[in-house]
């Protein structure tokens, strides 16, 4: 295999990874072959004009498969009876919920259709119509028919009163169609382009328990996510919505075949921000931002200006003059002489922010502990100073206030720290600087955070000469000048530490007794867990909780109690199935748990405090729901597979030491059982259930078709 062949699988073996990672298993795609050919299961849904619904079927496709290869499947898969009455006429229509909708061409792929919908992170449905499909013109009567020669055949029973009042409605929207072949074509059109409309009303999205099936909602969460996120950046500095907007961005010489992309800005977003977010936009995420910028051009005189990496592409657009002409912004590569407009005067990131109680030699600090590398991207974003020099040599510091300074390649506001770099996320961890102490907390177990050497995943308090590194790159030494030269701290901030501490060793016993230590066969309301923990996070930000807190520092400590909730319930479920546990004792720890993560998840997005401010723990909490019931399948399949034998021995020989029917009923009526006693969902009853079942066909199956001495098949 060449080179570039192998290069080419490599992404799309990426590509088909993120989007697996959203999916059940039984939707997941195959890694791509030599050939780049890949195969998945698909969804598909058939609109029956006549009966006015929607069904739907699963197949396995190829990458290879036409629309015309997965038409000819669907119609013996949805019409089997039908197929040799009638000729119809086939279409297959992907629709999104925003009402976009497009009919396939017959030699386009549908695999590969919807594996690009993951670019975007955008998700669709793609529909089956019988485009020889008329609505009737009128509709029959309720009475019985008769033929002409008097026999009757077909009686139909007699209708309700609402079923007539459906059906005089019928027959009065029925009255309204015009005859004609161009009306009928023209009501087609408006009935197709109320399609999207139509399949996402009768097959709505599901509830959040039902995501690890269905990931529209997943993906959907994620836009709204992102797309809250930044509409409270642009609310935050002084509440005027004209503090953002969107702005376009264009690529003559990169994209030419692409007229323009559209980025979301605030008025204070930098242009070295617009250039990562068009690069997203245009597919290049992969490249360096740094060899890129945005240009300005003026049309009416034809003059081209490189922004500067601080300048704001928006504000600039808004302050443009309405008699200089139209103004356009372009994304290019950075002219390697380019060096910038000298003699900007940047403020010092360690000295923003509002002023503390303190005097800021009296202000903790980080100092920055590898100044002048040039192997990460730290080294490219240095500052200059007013005499033209730069600072990339010397050591940065940076004073942490009496508050909550947030760390990231995002954080741009005032009093937060931005760094670039691998490793480093758009919002990486909070620094708190409260009472005396300084507390560092990461957003997530993905945000590698290090202190002393050792990875830390929730609020651990810093030492003065502490070392603090954030991703692989950047390492700095915490320092607090009110420790004395002995290391000894002041008496009056060691008390407030040693109460800090102290509310820390009590919380996390607290959460320990009721995570890690209770026993799933003892409980009887097997959801106390649950309502328990829901209740102190309500507690906490409750002003009987610690009155003297701020807002701030009570919406931060809410949110490490519910990190540390969620971390403890991920290692009791990791360590459910490596336990030395009887299987039955396994399955009911899994159930258990399974039940309070998806309920736990379910208070906390119903609740409106909590929910806006514990989105990464939400996502975590789905994260479990989904764990817990994988393990939960594979044991009890595994409890099936004991059994499944009885399906094929003699039932006239009679041998005790072999499996029976009615074992694997039992372990069915059991799996029931266990679920109702521990309360689960509903809808993850449906979804296990299917997946047993599923198994049980698959075993079936395969012993049948392989086993040759069997002499079944």
């Amino acid at each position: 295999m060449s080179g570039s062949r192998e290069e080419e699988r490599r992404k799309l073996a990426d590509i088909i990874n993120h989007w697996n990672a959203n999916r059940l298993d039984l939707f997941e795609i195959s890694q791509p072959t030599e050939d780049l050919e890949f195969h998945g299961v698909m969804r598909f849904y058939f609109q029956d004009r006549v009966a006015g619904n929607f069904a739907t079927k699963c197949i396995r496709v190829s990458s290879t498969a036409t629309t015309q290869d997965v038409i000819e499947t669907l119609a013996e898969k949805f019409r089997p009876d039908m197929r040799m009455l009638s000729s119809p006429k086939y279409s297959l229509y992907e629709v999104h919920v925003s009402g976009e909708e497009r009919q396939l061409d017959l030699d386009e792929k549908p695999l590969v259709v919807q594996l690009n919908w993951n670019k975007d992170d955008r998700e669709g449905r793609f529909v089956l119509k019988n485009e020889n499909d008329i609505l009737p013109k009128k509709s029959q009567s309720n009475g019985p028919e008769k033929e002409k020669d008097g026999v009757i055949q077909n009686f139909k029973r007699t209708l309700s009163k609402k079923e007539k009042k459906k059906e005089k409605k019928r027959e009065k929207e029925f009255a309204r169609i015009p005859d004609g072949d161009e009306q009928t074509l023209g009501r087609e059109d408006g009935e197709n382009s109320r399609l999207a409309a139509e399949v996402y009303k009768d097959m709505p999205e599901t509830s959040f328990t039902r995501t690890i099936s269905n990931p529209e909602v997943v993906m959907k969460r994620r836009r709204q996510q992102k797309l809250e996120k930044r509409m409270q950046e642009f609310m935050s500095s002084d509440g005027r919505p004209e503090s953002g907007g969107t702005l376009r961005i264009y690529a003559d010489s990169l994209k030419p075949n692409i007229p323009y992309k559209t980025i979301l800005l605030s008025t204070r977003d930098t242009a070295d921000f617009a250039v990562i977010e068009a690069l997203e936009k245009y597919g290049l995420e992969k490249e360096n931002p740094r060899e890129y910028c945005i240009a300005r051009q003026d049309e009416k005189s034809g003059k081209e200006v490189v922004l500067d990496d601080l300048e704001c592409p928006l504000q600039i657009f808004r302050d443009w003059p309405a008699d200089r002409g139209s103004l356009v912004f372009q994304l290019k590569k950075r002219p390697p002489d380019h060096q910038g407009r000298k003699g900007r005067k940047v403020e010092d990131k360690g000295l923003r922010g509002k002023d503390g109680l303190l005097p800021p030699e009296k202000l903790p600090y980080l100092v920055e502990l590898s100044p002048g590398r040039g192997n990460h991207y730290a080294y490219y974003a240095y500052r200059h100073q007013e005499d033209g020099s730069d600072s990339r040599d010397k050591p940065k510091l940076y004073r942490l206030q009496q508050s909550i300074t947030e760390v990231g390649s995002d954080c741009t506001d005032d009093g937060a720290i931005q760094l670039l770099g691998p490793g480093i996320l758009p919002h990486h961890c909070n620094l708190m600087h409260s009472e005396g102490m300084v507390t560092v907390t990461p957003h997530g177990p993905d945000a590698d955070t290090f202190v002393d050497g050792q990875r830390v995943t929730e609020t651990t308090v810093l030492r003065s000469g502490s070392t603090l590194q954030f991703g692989s790159a950047h390492v700095f030494k915490f320092v607090d000048p009110t420790y004395d030269q002995g290391g000894r701290r002041e008496p009056a901030a060691a008390a407030m530490r040693s109460r800090h501490k102290s509310g820390c060793q009590s919380e996390d016993t607290f959460l320990s007794a009721i995570i890690n230590y209770t026993n799933s066969s003892t409980v009887h309301f097997k959801l106390s867990p649950t309502y328990v923990l829901y209740m102190a996070c309500r507690y906490v930000l409750s002003p009987a909780y610690r009155p003297d807190m701020s807002p701030s520092e009570r919406t931060h400590k809410v949110i490490a109690i519910i990190n540390k909730m969620v971390t403890m319930m991920e290692g009791v479920i990791q360590e459910i199935p490596e336990g030395d546990q009887k299987q039955k004792n396994i399955a009911g720890a899994l159930a258990f748990w399974m039940a309070n993560a998806s309920e736990l998840l379910n208070f906390i997005k119903q609740d409106r405090d909590l929910s806006r401010v514990t989105l990464d723990a939400q996502d975590i909490l789905a994260h479990l729901v989904q764990m817990a019931f994988k393990y939960l399948v594979h044991c009890l399949q595994a409890d099936l597979n004991n059994y499944m034998p009885a399906f094929l021995d003699d039932p006239e020989e009679h041998n005790p030491q072999r499996p029976k029917i009615e074992d694997v009923l039992h372990t069915l009526t059991g799996a029931m059982s266990l679920l109702r006693r521990c309360r689960v969902n509903a809808a993850l009853t449906i979804q296990l259930f299917s997946q047993l079942f599923h198994f049980i066909n698959m075993w079936l199956f395969n012993k049948l078709v392989t086993d040759t001495e069997s002499g079944l098949c």
